[in-house]
């Protein structure tokens, strides 16, 4: 692959990858919401609620999120 089609495909990945998704902030009280209620529901009613959103973040999301932050200690999604 040349180099400036590998630079259009990093681009586009790193488009695709930001795109919908949750800030730090928003990582961050996703998992403290669902830490606290220890509900998947609640948790999506209180980000909802908190950030005066229309939709909150997907079931799969809120567990991905809270699991990694227990096991890594992190909320951070590296990107290489």
């Amino acid at each position: 692959m040349k180099a400036r089609e590998m630079e259009i495909l990093a681009r586009l990945v790193i488009l695709i990858s930001s795109k919908g998704a949750f800030s730090n902030k928003e990582k961050v009280k996703i998992v403290e919401f669902h830490l606290a209620t220890e509900s998947v529901m609640q948790a999506q009613i209180n980000f909802r609620s908190h950030f005066k959103a229309r939709t909150a973040p997907a079931r799969n999301t809120i567990l991905s999120l809270t699991k990694k932050f227990i096991l890594e200690g992190t909320v951070d999604i590296e990107v290489h």
